[in-house]
């Protein structure tokens, strides 16, 4: 509950100083130290790193002077976005203060575009995509920073060129397709009936997918054993 209402008032937050703040400076020993944590965080050089502050700690050079200082991520991550930092100084292992930031970080990433327009279905290969250095403000966790390694990617959707490429646009390539006919083995207990339906949706090996028997049109649901075969355990 307290952590929920924290989420309410932080947001709660970032609406009024959307309206009225980010205008705020942070001193340039402290911001230095912002951007070094955020540039080894996402690999990027620290001029590709932009802070909009919208609260600054009442924290001077002078009064942390043979202090320790240490800065973390409310959220535990580093991300472009709205982020709130929390600043705590210590002395001999002892807490001495505690502050918080809270800005809005933009970044110059390199993310995965498309040199071309890519129809759905289609598959995601190097020939058709490109890295570009692109100004980020949320989560990088919807975005291939880097050529997929995955192989057999397809889309599943329309990818215009200079698109940038998010991972719900694109699924592995399934193993065997909707509509698709298959062998269907029928097993209870020591008894085993083949017959033949079609699969309901694209799906992989090893997958439990609705399958329709050809013969009385029922639909059950059985394991994708190959492309060309599913069981279906009869209870």
């Amino acid at each position: 509950m307290r952590n929920k209402a924290s989420q309410i008032g932080f947001t709660f937050l970032i609406f009024f100083q959307l309206l009225f703040g980010g205008k705020e400076v942070l001193p340039d020993f402290l911001q230095k130290k912002v951007l070094e944590l955020y540039s080894q965080n996402l690999k990027v050089n620290s001029n590709d790193i932009k802070l909009q502050v919208y609260h600054t700690p009442p924290i001077t050079k002078e009064s942390i002077k043979d202090l320790k200082v240490t800065i973390t991520p409310q959220s535990q991550s580093l991300n472009p976005g709205y982020q709130r930092l929390q600043i705590k100084t210590w002395r001999n292992q002892q807490l001495q203060n505690s502050y918080s930031i809270t800005m809005k970080v933009t970044a110059q990433i390199p993310v995965l575009l498309a040199s071309k327009k890519i129809r759905f279905g289609e598959a995601i290969t190097p020939d058709k995509t490109s890295l570009k250095k692109i100004e980020i403000d949320r989560k990088l966790d919807k975005f291939f920073l880097s050529q997929p390694q995955q192989k057999d990617l397809i889309s599943t959707q329309l990818i215009r060129k200079n698109e940038m490429i998010k991972k719900s646009m694109v699924k592995s390539k399934p193993d065997v397709k909707r509509g698709a006919q298959v062998k269907v083995h029928l097993i209870s207990g020591a008894i085993l009936i083949k017959t033949e339906g079609r699969i309901r949706r694209d799906c992989s090996i090893g997958e439990s997918v609705q399958v329709t028997l050809e013969s009385s049109r029922r639909s059950l649901r059985g394991q994708v054993k190959n492309p060309d075969l599913v069981v279906v355990n009869l209870q």
